[in-house]
C-alpha cells in the first residue's frame, strides 16, 4: 500500500492500492496476480519488466500476462490507449 506521496510499488499478488500521488505500479514475477484497486490513468502509471507479456481487457479490467500466466489487474480501467507505461 502507497502512501500519501507519488510512490513505486512493486507488486505480484494481492489487493494493491496506490493511495495519494502520482504511483508507479511495477509488475513483478511472482506467485498469483496482483489487483490494484485504485489506479488512476491522469496520475499513475505500471512499469512491466517481465518480456513476452501483453495486455487483455476482462470483465474487471485491464489485465496483463504472458500466455499461461495473468500478473496484474488494473481494477475498472478498460481502455488500453489511456494506460501510462513507463520504462
Amino acid at each position: 500500500r502507497g502512501g500519501s506521496e507519488s510512490d513505486t510499488l512493486q507488486v505480484s499478488w494481492g489487493r494493491v492500492f496506490g493511495d495519494r500521488g502520482s504511483d508507479v505500479f511495477e509488475a513483478v514475477a511472482g506467485q498469483g496476480i496482483a489487483v490494484v484497486e485504485d489506479y488512476n490513468s491522469l496520475e499513475d502509471s505500471v512499469r512491466i519488466s517481465i518480456t513476452g507479456g501483453s495486455w487483455t481487457v476482462t470483465t474487471t479490467g485491464l489485465q496483463f500476462g504472458t500466455a499461461d500466466d495473468a500478473m496484474l489487474t488494473l481494477l475498472g480501467q478498460f481502455d488500453l490507449a489511456s494506460l501510462n507505461i513507463t520504462t
